[in-house]
């Protein structure tokens, strides 16, 4: 009774004192003292996270029709309670191994350093710059929309959209993946004390996370790659290993997902890959094994949906190699398998079924993506092939699960490829969205090949050198890494930004920190708007600053997104992309008033967004000529309620940062 007490305390107290925080390492803690997977801290810590995430995302169905929503103390009593009863109820003590590896710390070496890389642009400059990078793309708004709603309506929005119709449009809150989302959104309330937060700082949260989720990708990743080769990886090899993996996710095209806003693909990848090496090395006992592959694929299937047949071969091909263990508890095995597979099929099923969603023709959109070169695709498949198929194969069942995983996941995607070639006759944006994922399981699956490379010598120090020489192994494998992954830079950075390829000697991780190259170019804007107090203030705005009727447009979602609002004005905020050169208008050099045809145009189209909005809105605008005309059509039409800003200084398109002439 005092375990079950505590659990409620706990929260309580760490509420009160705002610290509700601190109760998620304690989740975390938890969740991993129940475990039995590996000896060491992080081989409990890692996949204890992934369980813990998986779970969550599940509950969160509970979550969202409950009364409390995402509150902090409910959320985290109910959970310390469920813990605290599932150690009672398997009689397990919580016991955490403090132990740590040499590799332990080159993983952790390598997640920091890979976490400052994609974090470097946003930490030396201004605010007002940092939202060049934090607000660098539409994808990245509605994101922050999606995490915005949830928190707000405390649970999912697919559940209960007239709850979140004014906060998000009906496309993304019904039918877009949000398992990301949610998991962001619980751990914002933690952070805020369930209050959330307003304005740009909404923004400003989702965009950390969104640093530390792709942190916890190369953690998860190269953790796995270490985990999947087997217990016999040790000392320099593991080091190499957990070097080569990290530091190439660090500086390498994976890179590129951060500035291309593909969040929530960040996250369900690094659930990905602690799936595949769990499935190939799964824990002693077939309770663990289940429960963590259950989680995992769950998070996957929430976190992005497009990877659920991925990690549903992967499950299968594990099924297959462990049949014989996993009959010996069928009936366990069978209610797992029928509960986990209903609940990560939901975000699969639900959309076209309840809401017209239609899977197929969204599979052959387009969409602007760097793709992985082919090859590097193709050299880490070599790599992977070249650990695998080794006579050890036929007696060794986690090389069974990795060889069997790596052909079925390339499998599947080449039935897409298939799929898109004989529906619109080419490649698209999610076939090499697919192969991300698919290089992700190559990668774990090439952590085998360490196992072959031997020492050659046969040679072994004194025994009183032998933990000098153990450093300087590792030191070695660890500068090899770094160099044959390309990690370091040795030249200047270069960048080719019409073909989007890093120059020689230059990675893209290099590319991405120098921060000048790859940037959002309304951040003057948006800083300039912010500072004036027009982002945020909850009054629905449209935004003309530049010619660029996107940019018009993008700047609008922000605002709109600030606002909590992209719901109410979705249908005006992208209609904007038709206000074009409506800066720098020139005065009519006729009587009558006339200005140039497509500064009419544009005029026309921006009166009939105000016409057509469900609010009255206020327009900020940077052109005298322009914010003359509004205010005349305004006169013309009062039951509209337009409120026209003039805003002189606000700078067009530019870099956000002073240029030198």
């Amino acid at each position: 009774m005092a375990l079950l007490a505590g659990a409620w305390v706990l929260p309580i107290l760490a509420h009160l004192v705002g610290l509700d925080a601190l109760v998620l390492v304690v989740l975390l803690a938890g969740t991993a003292s129940l475990l039995r997977t590996g000896r060491t801290l992080l081989d409990r810590l890692v996949p204890a996270a992934g369980a813990l995430a998986g779970l969550l995302i599940a509950a969160g169905l509970v979550f969202s029709v409950w009364p409390w929503g995402l509150a902090p103390v409910p959320v985290a009593g109910s959970t310390l309670t469920v813990l605290v009863l599932t150690g009672l109820a398997l009689g397990r003590r919580p016991q955490l191994p403090l132990r740590l590896r040499g590799s332990d710390l080159i993983l952790l070496a390598g997640t920091a350093a890979a976490g400052l890389v994609v974090a470097l642009p946003t930490l030396r400059g201004t605010p007002t710059q940092d939202l060049a990078y934090s607000a660098i793309n539409g994808d990245r708004m509605r994101h922050t929309t999606l995490f915005d709603a949830i928190g707000r309506v405390g649970g999912y929005t697919f559940l209960d959209f007239d709850r979140a119709r004014s906060i998000i449009d009906e496309g993304t809150g019904r039918t877009y993946p949000s398992g990301m989302h949610y998991l962001y959104a619980l751990i914002e309330s933690f952070v805020t004390g369930g209050h959330p937060a307003a304005g740009l700082t909404v923004l400003v949260h989702y965009y950390r996370y969104v640093l530390v989720g792709y942190a916890f990708f190369v953690l998860a990743t190269g953790w796995a790659a270490r985990w999947a080769a087997g217990p016999r990886l040790g000392g320099w090899r593991a080091v190499l290993v957990c070097a080569a993996v990290t530091a190439w996710l660090g500086t390498g095209v994976m890179t590129t997902l951060v500035w291309e806003a593909f969040d929530p693909e960040v996250l369900a990848l690094a659930f990905l890959a602690l799936a595949v090496a769990i499935l190939a090395r799964p824990p002693a006992r077939v309770g663990e094994q289940l429960l963590l592959t259950a989680a995992l694929v769950v998070a996957v299937g929430f976190a992005y949906t497009l990877f659920l047949p991925l990690v549903g071969v992967a499950a299968l091909v594990g099924m297959v190699v462990y049949r014989r263990r996993l009959w010996r508890h069928r009936w366990p095995t069978l209610a797992v398998l029928v509960v986990a597979g209903t609940v990560a099929a939901l975000p699969l099923v639900v959309p076209p079924l309840f809401f017209h969603f239609n899977a197929g023709k969204q599979l052959t959109l387009y969409g602007f993506i760097v793709p992985v070169p082919k090859r590097t695709l193709l050299f880490v498949a070599a790599l992977a092939a070249a650990g695998l198929l080794v006579p050890a194969l036929r007696r060794l069942p986690r090389l069974q699960v990795l060889a069997g995983t790596a052909t079925a996941v390339t499998v599947v995607t080449l039935l897409t490829w298939l799929y898109q070639k004989a529906t619109v006759g080419a490649t698209q944006y999610y076939l090499y969205k697919m192969l991300q994922a698919v290089l992700v399981c190559y990668l774990v699956a090439a952590g085998t090949l360490a196992l072959r490379v031997r020492d050659g010598s046969g040679w072994r120090a004194p025994a009183r050198w032998r933990p000098a020489a153990r450093l300087l192994s590792s030191a070695t494998a660890v500068v090899l890494a770094l160099v044959l992954t390309g990690a370091v830079a040795f030249r200047p950075v270069q960048f080719r930004y019409e073909d989007m390829r890093p120059g020689p000697d230059t990675n893209w991780g290099a590319v991405w920190a120098k921060g000048r190259l790859i940037y959002g170019p309304y951040a003057s804007a948006l800083g300039f708007l912010n500072n004036a107090g027009y982002l945020g203030d909850g009054k629905p705005t449209l935004i003309v600053f530049d010619g660029n009727g996107l940019l018009n447009a993008h700047v609008s979602l922000v605002a709109a997104t600030a606002n909590h609002q992209l719901g109410l004005l979705g249908t005006q905020v992208y209609q904007m992309d038709k206000v074009n050169d409506l800066v720098r208008v020139r005065a009519p050099g006729n009587p009558d008033g006339v200005l140039a045809p497509r500064v009419e145009a544009s005029i026309a189209a921006l009166e009939n967004i105000v016409r057509g909005a469900p609010v009255p809105v206020r327009v900020i605008v940077s052109d005298p000529l322009v914010a003359q005309r509004l205010r005349e059509f305004a006169g013309a039409e009062p039951a509209l309620r337009l409120d026209v800003v003039y805003l002189p200084g606000l700078p067009t398109e530019g870099a956000p940062w002073p240029t030198r002439r």
